[in-house]
């Protein structure tokens, strides 16, 4: 059902375009996605009252994910872990991974099994927010350290880190006590079209009620 809602909406905003020319809906009006939601900063924000989440549907339905890349895909897999190091700081960490499996016109996998996600969410949560902050920080030095371009942005009130890498784009954002890096697979999307998406994804996280 998710891979013909992205069909579908593959199919209307390809429909007027000349022949070749590679669009996505977000880029009709990419601003929105950027505008932050709160003038806060991270400090500033209630504490969450919902316990952390434990299935993928608690972070982004696979529909909405389908919705906001706008390709066809199916499959998801999650991982949960509670079992972490005290001197980590993490507590638990929740991965799931949307467009696990080759969709029907997909020649990209002859054998219609697993292949790399087209997305990969993962959510953490640490003992206090400065834990957190030190994780991200961890995250970026690394990504340096790899090679991968690092771009410092923000978005609904929280500072993040955009890393850009041959295979993957990724954003890294604590949230109080939480951090969340989002990936996408750079084989799916066109280059004008990933920021916007990963934005828009990031957002929906930080902002569920947008």
């Amino acid at each position: 059902m998710a891979a013909l809602v992205a069909v579908a909406l593959v199919g209307a905003a390809c429909s007027e375009d000349d022949p070749g020319e590679a669009t996505h809906p977000m880029l009709e009006d990419p601003t929105p996605t950027a505008t932050p939601t709160s003038t806060g900063t991270p400090t500033d924000a209630e504490p969450t009252e919902a316990g952390f989440p434990q299935e993928c549907g608690q972070l982004i339905p696979f529909v909405r994910v389908a919705e906001i890349m706008a390709v066809p895909m199916a499959g998801t897999s999650r991982v949960y872990q509670d079992d972490f190091p005290a001197e980590s700081g993490r507590l638990e960490r929740l991965t799931c991974n949307y467009g696990t499996e080759a969709a029907d016109d997909d020649e990209s996998d002859q054998d219609g099994g697993e292949r790399e996600p087209y997305v990969t969410i993962a959510v953490s949560s640490y003992t206090d927010p400065g834990a957190a902050t030190v994780r991200v920080d961890s995250t970026v030095d690394s990504a340096r350290i790899g090679g991968q371009q690092v771009e410092a942005t923000e978005l609904a009130g929280r500072s993040g880190f955009i890393l850009r890498g041959d295979d993957t784009i990724s954003y890294v954002v604590a949230d109080q006590e939480l951090t969340y890096v989002v990936t996408l697979s750079r084989d799916v999307l066109d280059d004008p079209a990933e920021q916007v998406v990963l934005v828009t994804m990031v957002e929906q996280l930080l902002s569920p009620s947008q």
